[in-house]
This record gives C-alpha cells, structure tokens and sequence, in this order.
C-alpha cells in the first residue's frame, strides 16, 4: 500500500514542482530582431504564456508575434492611433490605450473590438487587474478610469494627480493601484474606496514607468531623472538603482521578483539584481530611444522596443524560477491532487484485495 502512496506523491511533486532556467553567465548571449513595422515601436507587452507579444507602433498598427520565430501571427484591427498595450492576465484580451481619447480592447482569439470612450484626453497608460475584470486607464486629462471590461462601463474615475497620469501598474492583490504623473508624483489607490492611500514625491521630472513586483511588497518607478527606485507598498523608499545615462522610459519585473529589467533614452537595456541593487547586465544593440520593456513569463529572456522601429528579444543567462500554473488555476492543483490520491488509494485497496484474494485460494 505505501509503495503505491509514494508512487503517487512522486507524480504529484513531478507535475507541480516549479521549473528552473539554468544558463551559464559567461556565455555568448543570444538575441533576435522581431522586424515588421514601418514606423518606430511604442510599446510592448508578452502574452501570459510567453509564446506571444503584441507591439504597437507609429505606423498605426497593432500586432502579434510569435516570439521564439518572430514571425507574425495577426494584425488588429484598429480605429485610432493605440501606443500602450496590456495583455490580460487570463490571455484572452489586448488593451490599448490610444490618443484620441479612447480605449481598445481586443479579443485576442476573436475578431471583437470594444471601445470604451470616457477620457478628455490621450490615454497614456493601461493596466489589468488580476482577474482581467477590471481595467485601468491613466490619462492627459490627469485623470485615471477604473472600467468594467465586459459591460464596457466605468467603476471609478480617480483624481488626484495635478498634471498627466503617464503610468499605472495594478498589485498582485487586486486591492492597489499605482499611478505615476508627469510631475513626478506617484500616488498609491485603494481601488474599492477610490481613494488615495499613500502620495510620494517619486522622481525630479516625469514618472515614465511603474511596474508591481509579483509578490507585491514591492513596485518600481523610473523617470527623466534617470533613476529607478523600489518603493514597499506603504510607499517607502527602499532602493535607489543608478546606472542610465538619461530618462528611463521602462521597468519590469523577472517572474520570481528577483531581477528587473530597464531601457530608456541612453538606448541601452540594463538587467539589475533586485536584493543587491546591483546592475548585471547591459545589453546595447538599439540606435535610438528604447520605448519599452518586458520580462518573459517564460522567464529565460526579455523584449525591448524601440524608436529604430524593431523590437529584439535577450536571452539573459540568469537563473529564475518559474511556476508551472499560474494562481488562477490553484482549484484546479486541489482537484487534480485529490484525484491522484484517490486513484491511487483506490488502486492499491484494489491490488491489495487481489493479493489476499490469491493468497487465499492457494491456501
């Protein structure tokens, strides 16, 4: 009977141990171009998978990659001009923010286009809350618009910002926002309350960027000034991260919290360790402003964008650990355990019956 128990927990610790990316640090690092816009990148998001990426671009055009090939999968229909994107944490929907006033939403396995209308003015950033029910929008009308995706309404406006709200980033809880302002104040929401939490003076100029770590004690800022800095969620400062030789214009996270990625005006993407506060790596390759970053869920390597008009992927050779199944699927580990065990208990009464069942009769 135990050797039918341990047979299953080896199957269990099998399917759901976390996997690791291991690369040596001293070797030759790969990259690829992703190559197809006319016009420079604006922004970039991955798919939650890490297969895909969807980039937006001055040329008018929204699109989807394959990532590993770079090869192009869709083009999505779009009204206006759309430069921020988002990619929703269930991977069925693309947000994007675009400057006239509008927001997109984008089916990614359909052809459904939704526009929500509600802004005064561009709309310069967009975030997903955690059970891609909500949206956040961050706009020149120094406003930010907390929307009801599937009935296309609005929750909350938010006001609080005296100048244009160029960043906002949702917590891992659900329960926070960020918001960054080109003035360079950084406001923390409590989102249910609509209401301010915590209010920072985060950087001397324009907040570009601002980005929650995926445990959520942490989120980064970056700004013309050319800093990144790490805030707790109580707002306090933590970390300064020094190394850009002008405005940083992204940040993100690696999978595990345990590594950032940055890029902006000095055309350089910068790798940093969160704990030391460290810089690893810089990876040059871009001739013009870098626009945007992003950290792979996949874990092994990162995307930048860029005024050259290309996006290229890094390969990083650092090692960060990745869960197997995201936290929307957790029902599921419960039921698949309980069904493991179960077959398994049952499959060894039915086994040990047998036994006794011939043990019995050649007696």
């Amino acid at each position: 009977m135990a050797r039918f128990f341990l047979a299953g927990a080896l199957f269990l610790f099998l399917l759901f141990h976390p996997g690791q990316i291991n690369c040596e640090n001293d070797q030759e690092l790969k990259w690829w171009q992703i190559l197809g816009h006319r016009d420079l990148v604006i922004d970039i998001a991955f798919s939650p998978s890490g297969e895909y990426l969807v980039s937006s671009s001055q040329d008018w055009s929204v699109r989807i990659w394959d990532v590993l090939e770079g090869k192009h999968i869709r083009r999505l229909a779009v009204q206006h001009r759309v430069w921020p994107l988002a990619w929703s944490p269930d991977g069925k929907y693309i947000a994007g923010g675009s400057w006239e006033r509008a927001v997109h939403i984008w089916e990614v396995e359909g052809e459904m286009e939704k526009i929500l209308h509600g802004h005064d003015a561009a709309v310069q950033s967009v975030a997903w809350s955690p059970d891609s029910k909500l949206l956040a929008s961050g706009s020149d009308d120094n406003t930010i618009v907390i929307w009801d995706v599937e009935a296309g309404e609005k929750l909350h406006v938010l006001k609080g910002h005296g100048r244009w709200v160029r960043a906002v980033a949702w917590a891992p809880c659900g329960e926070r926002l960020v918001s960054g302002s080109f003035q360079g104040e950084i406001l923390v929401w409590d989102v249910e309350k609509a209401a301010i939490r915590h209010e920072i003076a985060g950087h001397e100029g324009a907040v570009q960027s601002v980005s929650w770590a995926p445990q959520g004690g942490y989120f980064a800022s970056t700004g013309d000034d050319r800093t990144i800095n790490i805030w707790t969620s109580e707002g306090e400062l933590v970390k300064v991260l020094i190394g850009h030789e002008e405005g940083v214009f992204s940040v993100d996270w690696s999978p595990d919290g345990s590594y950032l990625v940055s890029g902006g005006r000095d055309r350089k993407v910068r790798i940093w360790n969160f704990a030391e506060g460290k810089e690893l790596l810089v990876l040059e390759g871009h001739n013009r402003y870098i626009t945007s970053v992003a950290w792979s869920p996949k874990g092994g390597y990162v995307g930048s964008s860029s005024y050259d008009g290309t996006i290229r992927i890094w390969e990083h050779g650092l090692q960060v650990d990745i869960p197997k199944h995201s936290p929307e699927v957790n029902i599921w580990w419960f039921v698949a355990i309980l069904t493991v065990l179960t077959l398994t208990v049952v499959w060894g009464i039915k086994k040990r019956n047998e036994e006794t069942k011939k043990e019995a009769e050649s007696s």
